[in-house]
C-alpha cells in the first residue's frame, strides 16, 4: 500500500513538472519577436503618415489557450487572418441610436 502511494505521489510530481517545463517553454516563446508597433511605425503615425502594412513582429498568429503553435498556423491560414492577410476594415455602421445633442446657444456680444 505504501509502495501504490509513493508510485501515484513520484507520478503526480512528475505529471507537475512536466506541466511546469511546457509552461515555461510556452512563455519563452511567446516572448520572442520585437514590440509592436515598431518604433518606425510610431514616428510615421506622429507625423500623420498612414501605416496600413504593419511590419511582421515574428510571432506569429495569436494563439488561443492550449493550442500550439503549428494549430494556431493552420487556423490562421484557414480562417486569412495572417498578418500578411490582414487588412483594416472600416467602421461599423451606426447602430440607429441617438446621442443627446445640443444646439450651441448664441452668445451675447
Amino acid at each position: 500500500m505504501a509502495d501504490d502511494a509513493t508510485a501515484a505521489a513520484k507520478k503526480q510530481l512528475a505529471d507537475a513538472k512536466a506541466a511546469q517545463e511546457k509552461r515555461v517553454a510556452d512563455a519563452e516563446e511567446r516572448q520572442s519577436g520585437q514590440p509592436t508597433p515598431t518604433q518606425e511605425e510610431n514616428d510615421l503615425a506622429k507625423l500623420g503618415v498612414a501605416v496600413p502594412e504593419k511590419e511582421d513582429d515574428g510571432t506569429g498568429p495569436e494563439r488561443r489557450p492550449g493550442e500550439s503553435k503549428e494549430d494556431a498556423k493552420a487556423r490562421a491560414d484557414k480562417e486569412g487572418t495572417t498578418i500578411e492577410k490582414r487588412e483594416s476594415k472600416p467602421a461599423a455602421q451606426s447602430s440607429g441610436y441617438q446621442t443627446r445633442q445640443t444646439t450651441p446657444k448664441p452668445t451675447s456680444t
